[in-house]
């Protein structure tokens, strides 16, 4: 089914000139709560003209794909206080980067480079280019956004973190502590 819906979205692009992306926030206003109930319902068949759409998943609300293809269930779908999507996780110590969840993705995105990642280790993090963090402490995390690695104070107000990090870091730490490896 992913596959049908990637192969139709590259099909709408190469019609239209425009690309799936572009429609991303048009399921922004889905309510969450029923698009996640639409989500494991492979069927449905809609015999009444006009109501295919009760089928429709909200993909750009509720995509959890790479998260369901992983055989080493690298990556983890976290809702996060304060924002509408369910955002992925990915968890470097999990994954093997064997690009399962790159040859699924709808989007034509790598979430095993692409997503913010959780690191068990600074000698993880430093191996990595990935975008991500490393939880030191109650307060500290260290964090790589864009190439740029900073120890983040999260008392602090760092207006130079985008929110959505801060937020999904926040509920990392506070919601599912479960995820941080603590060394010894």
């Amino acid at each position: 089914m992913v596959k049908g819906i990637a192969n139709a979205a590259a099909a709408a692009a190469a019609i239209t000139g425009q690309s799936f992306e572009r429609y991303a926030d048009v399921n922004a206003d889905v309510d969450h709560d029923k698009a996640v109930q639409r989500h494991s319902v492979i069927a449905k068949r809609c015999s009444d003209t006009g109501k295919e759409g009760e089928r429709c998943l909200g993909c750009a609300a509720v995509c959890r794909t790479c998260a369901e293809v992983c055989p080493n269930r690298a990556n983890v779908s976290i809702r996060v206080p304060g924002l509408a999507q369910e955002q992925i996780l990915h968890m470097d110590g999990m994954c093997n980067e064997c690009g399962n969840c790159a040859v699924f993705c709808p989007y034509s995105g790598r979430p095993y480079k692409d997503k913010l990642t959780l690191f068990w280790s600074r000698e993880d993090f430093d191996d990595s280019d990935n975008d991500g963090f490393l939880y030191l402490d109650e307060l500290k995390v260290l964090l790589r956004l864009d190439g740029e690695t900073q120890e983040l104070d999260l008392t602090a107000d760092n207006a130079k973190i985008p929110g959505p990090v801060k937020a999904l870091i926040g509920a990392v730490i506070t919601e599912h502590s479960y995820l941080l490896a603590k060394e010894d």
